[in-house]
């Protein structure tokens, strides 16, 4: 135990012994005591809680921030996501990307490999559309291209379903 340890046990004991009361005490001193303890334990909890989730969301909004953009080390690529078109339909598949959209918004606009176009993978994507903004607020994607997607239902689907695999979105 270090020293400040033991000198802050020691004050608490000696305030404790201050607060004990003359168990001959008028009733009200001994209610209004008896209150004043009750209350300051209900806002030390709620300090303690507020506390404790204040740090749970602070934790959680770190996590989830996209990696700065200036110099540092790189992240290691991660599994994603893309979902491309087979026959008219959806079609998932792995692309290893940096764990921010953008980067996995660039998998999906580069189309599928070309192992998967041997086996009929295609995008309803136009070819050589690119990547022009994105933006997330309030968990919601915005993307700009340039040659627009939402016209056509499935390669709207690829864009919506490709960037809701991130929890912030």
């Amino acid at each position: 135990m270090s020293d400040v340890d033991r000198e802050l046990k020691e004050l608490l004991r000696r305030k404790a012994e201050e607060a004990r009361l003359d168990p001959g005490a008028p009733a009200p001193v001994l209610r209004r005591a008896r209150r004043r303890r009750i209350g300051n334990a209900v806002v030390a909890g709620l300090t303690t809680a507020a506390v404790v989730a204040g740090a749970f969301v602070g934790v959680r909004v770190a996590l989830h921030q996209p990696a700065h953009k200036g110099g540092g080390v790189a992240s290691t690529p991660t599994a994603h996501r893309v979902w491309l078109t087979m026959n008219h339909r959806l079609f998932e598949t792995s692309r290893d990307t940096q764990n921010t959209p953008d980067a996995v918004m660039q998998a999906l606009l580069a189309g599928p490999t070309a192992d998967e176009s041997g086996v009929t993978v295609s995008t309803a994507i136009p070819a050589g559309t690119e990547l022009q903004g994105l933006s997330i607020e309030n968990g919601i994607a915005r993307v700009q291209l340039s040659t627009p997607v939402e016209s056509d239902p499935l390669s709207d689907a690829q864009v919506v379903i490709t960037l809701t695999q991130f929890p912030d979105v």
